[in-house]
């Protein structure tokens, strides 16, 4: 999804049950790790500030509150939730690592006797060097405080419960429970950037592709048509086919563009 991508929750219910909502929106940068199954849904849930993977490397967005069915707008919050950083997974000890941990042992001791300077005495500025200020001292870049103004004013879908904060693959989960034994809720979730509006960050590039395209065979059909009424007399068959393979190749590229411009405005394929 790209970056600033609104998750909206809509319900289809007036029932006053009191529900449990637990909302869960995860960044990474393997996309095995968004396109899960119901199983690893769940162990995301109960481990939700662990990383899945070594080289998962993301942020998460995790939420759980008490609502009445009939009261699902009431999840809208004023100022979203801040994503925050998962933990990195726990790698277990390997044998090259257990071989190394010897050689530590002596450098240690060799800095107790002080052949070897430790890291606090390395990284001691000395007497000829200059300690430099922050960059926000020294008059660098910092975060621009109209920018600030503008998120907070900038104007949500109701029942905005979460934002994407950088380009990527995501997981999205939602689990809803009720005290009741026999209960149906009908949701609709819906993830919708202010520009790209339904579109995915993976399938824009593709509706561009194809835009261009339909272009580039409209060009070669007119100038196709132009060289064929210059030399009216001397066409062939083949020539003919030509021109319907162009006419072909603009149609279908027409279809695929107008699949990819149904799915940006209206979040689905059209029929």
């Amino acid at each position: 999804m790209f970056e600033g991508t609104w998750i909206i929750l809509k319900s289809c219910n007036n029932r006053e049950e009191l529900l449990n909502v637990t909302w869960y929106l995860r960044s990474s940068r393997c996309h095995h790790e968004a396109y899960i199954n119901e199983n690893e849904a769940l162990t995301y849930l109960s481990y939700p500030d662990v990383e899945a993977s070594v080289l998962g490397d993301g942020q998460y967005i995790w939420n759980v509150t008490l609502v009445q069915c009939g009261q699902l707008h009431k999840l809208s919050v004023q100022e979203l939730p801040l994503p925050k950083k998962l933990k990195h997974l726990k790698v277990k000890e390997t044998s090259v690592q257990k071989r190394e941990a010897p050689k530590e042992a002596e450098v240690k001791g060799d800095q107790e006797k002080g052949s070897i300077p430790t890291n606090q005495e390395a990284q001691k500025p000395s007497e000829t060097q200059e300690v430099k200020p922050p960059p926000s001292a020294q008059g660098g870049p910092t975060q621009d405080p109209k920018k600030k103004v503008d998120v907070l004013k900038r104007k949500l879908e109701p029942i905005t419960v979460a934002e994407t904060w950088k380009d990527g693959p995501y997981v999205f989960i939602l689990s809803i429970r009720s005290p009741l034994p026999n209960w149906e809720i009908s949701i609709d979730v819906q993830m919708k950037h202010p520009e790209y509006i339904y579109i995915s960050a993976s399938e824009w590039p593709l509706k561009v592709f194809y835009m261009v395209m339909c272009i580039v065979y409209v060009l070669y059909g007119v100038l196709w048509l132009i060289l064929l009424a210059c030399y009216w007399r001397d066409i062939l068959r083949i020539q003919f086919w030509i021109g319907g393979v162009i006419l072909l190749g603009m149609l279908e590229k027409a279809v695929f563009y107008a699949e990819f411009q149904s799915i940006q405005s209206e979040g689905q394929s059209g029929e």
